[in-house]
């Protein structure tokens, strides 16, 4: 079942996450996608947005409801993309 966000709260101004925490947090990703990817050949990966459909398969870990949730998602998208394009 999908949640959605009161109304309310779309107009409250929240103060977000200072800019050193930020850069903290993705320098830990970046390191922890390094790492990842170290053990491989292709050198023309670097984080995971360079995945290509084999490293996801390789190093996807997701439970069933992860899963699910992923599939989830990609209908609602196309969904979306077909009221919008055609």
């Amino acid at each position: 079942m999908l949640k959605f966000v009161d109304d309310e709260k779309l107009g409250v101004y929240r103060v977000g996450e200072p800019s050193e925490c930020l850069r903290t947090s993705v320098q830990s990703a970046r390191e922890i996608q390094r790492a990842r990817f170290s053990c491989l050949q292709a050198v023309d990966i670097a984080c995971d947005a360079d995945m290509r459909m084999g490293e996801i398969r390789q190093f996807r870990n997701l439970p069933e409801d992860g899963q699910n949730l992923i599939c989830a998602a990609a209908c609602i998208a196309m969904k979306v993309i077909e009221a919008v394009y055609l």
